[in-house]
């Protein structure tokens, strides 16, 4: 099902940046209830289902970046200039710029939420995969704290 809403919402963002007519409220809501899934999925998943969210969330991210800068290009402006037009509220009627802003906060809520969730469920993972790395080799001692010989005085 995840998988599903996944090729769902990259197909619509590939739409857009095709430069095809898309319901961009539409395409927000289908983000915001993925990442969603997607946290749900770290949280509560099985090893193999949260290694095939945290997959999915770096396909997403690398086809985002891809396609951003397909938009770029095909608009004839700079980076630059396509964000100052995105975040300049002339651009817009009153009540797009609202759903907007709001559609804006919400994702970037739920994204925040989904980074920290994994950093929760890789912290025990990454302390269980360093504390196996650093193992002793039998028949060999550790070095003692301190440094050198103890308890004795030269005279």
């Amino acid at each position: 099902m995840i998988k599903d809403e996944f090729n769902r919402l990259m197909a619509l963002f590939r739409e857009g940046a095709e430069g095809k007519k898309i319901d961009l409220p539409q395409l927000f809501r289908e983000a915001l209830a993925f990442f969603e899934h997607l946290k749900q999925e770290i949280k509560q998943g099985t090893p193999e289902e949260r290694k095939e969210a945290l997959q999915m969330m770096t396909a997403m991210h690398k086809e985002i970046k891809e396609e951003s800068k397909k938009i770029v290009k095909t608009s004839g402006l700079s980076e630059e200039q396509l964000m100052s037009f995105a975040e300049n509220p002339s651009n817009f009627t009153a009540e797009q710029w609202k759903e907007f802003q709001e559609s804006k906060s919400q994702i970037h809520q739920a994204g925040m939420e989904l980074v920290n969730e994994v950093k929760h469920v890789m912290q025990p993972e990454q302390k269980a995969h360093k504390d196996h790395s650093v193992q002793e080799i039998p028949g060999k001692k550790k070095p003692k704290k301190g440094g050198g010989k103890t308890g004795w005085m030269r005279t």
